[in-house]
């Protein structure tokens, strides 16, 4: 077996046949775990999220059946052949995928991983993986270990419904849900009124109830460091989401002064389904809770999406019972369960 990387997309152009094949396998793993045949990404977030941000980066390597289909390719800054992400028609025999995804401006240490293995080494639903795809799990992790050291990052946060290799600990397993369940009709409480930000237009406390959402998510065991959100960091987010051709709605409750106490915000993807949404967090001033804002503002933002949107993706770690009694309303459907499996290499 050998390990690739697939290097940087060259914007315009068209997608390899290997960024194609991981996209189907994932979305089929995807898919075969939840249930759901909405379950998705699209090739244009991947070839997106390949082209990396100030933010965060991200890395796509394959692990080829070099006896089948050779790989000719120079090799690249982190030690394997790199392989181009656009214009290249290789028919390759890929036994399974890892994306990486690697924060910038936090979590200095962090990669997360995510494996998609090929179809052929799928486990039927309920049941585990076999000792062939254990194999190539295995064989694929070491070689994502080493490009983890070539990055100099230590800290790897695999995400998994399938267990982990040896070393590996469960670190938080989060649920996935589907919301489906006719909106209520929101009920503003005396004092406020709604606001729509959309892609982070500047409201008073936008930035204050974001830097409140990343410190207070429940991340299990996981090695995290809350985001600091400031206003360059909304305008160079919001020119991130114009870039991708992204949406993101976020919905405010704000008081009499003008100052934001309570938000929800929700991303539609380019190039997915159009009658999709993903609930991102849910916020509020911790001076101004319990008064029901966050059931509010929740509301408040179902009501405000794209009338063609039926589906709502949300998540949540097992066990908050917070999150759970927020969502109670829309009789959430649990899709899947994935846990994040954490090792700190030597």
């Amino acid at each position: 077996m050998q390990l690739v990387q697939i290097g940087r997309p060259v914007p315009g152009r068209e997608p390899a046949d290997v960024v194609r094949t991981f996209c189907f396998h994932q979305n089929l793993a995807a898919q075969e775990a939840s249930g759901d045949r909405l379950a998705s990404v699209s090739v244009e977030r991947v070839l997106t999220r390949l082209q990396g941000s100030t933010e965060s980066d991200a890395l796509l390597l394959a692990l080829v059946d070099d006896s089948l289909t050779p790989v000719l390719a120079p090799v690249g800054d982190l030690g394997v052949p790199v392989i181009p992400a656009t214009d290249d028609e290789r028919d390759l025999e890929v036994a399974a995928f890892a994306y990486l995804s690697i924060p910038l401006l936090e979590e200095l240490r962090v990669v997360e991983v995510e494996l998609v293995l090929d179809a052929g080494y799928l486990p039927l639903p309920g049941e585990e993986l076999d000792t062939d795809a254990v194999s190539v799990r295995a064989e694929l992790m070491r070689g994502v270990e080493e490009v983890c050291r070539a990055l100099g990052r230590d800290v790897l946060q695999l995400w998994s419904d399938q267990g982990a290799p040896e070393h590996y600990c469960p670190a938080v397993t989060v649920d996935q849900y589907a919301l489906r369940a006719a909106t209520p009709s929101p009920r503003v409480p005396d004092g406020f009124s709604v606001r729509v930000a959309r892609n982070y237009a500047p409201v008073d406390g936008l930035s204050t109830l974001l830097s409140t959402a990343s410190a207070d998510a429940d991340h299990g065991h996981l090695h995290t460091e809350p985001v600091r959100w400031t206003g360059d960091r909304l305008r160079e987010a919001a020119a991130r989401l114009a870039a991708r051709g992204e949406t993101q709605l976020v919905v405010l409750l704000v008081d009499g002064s003008g100052t934001a106490r309570a938000l929800c915000e929700f991303t539609a993807h380019s190039g997915a389904d159009p009658t999709v949404a993903e609930l991102g967090v849910v916020s509020v001033d911790r001076g101004f809770r319990g008064r029901g804002l966050g059931h509010a503002v929740l509301a408040a933002g179902l009501t405000n999406l794209a009338p063609e949107v039926q589906t709502v993706y949300a998540s949540a770690a097992a066990g908050d019972t917070a999150t759970a009694r927020l969502l109670a309303p829309y009789t959430p459907e649990l899709l899947t369960s994935a846990t994040a499996w954490q090792r700190i290499l030597p």
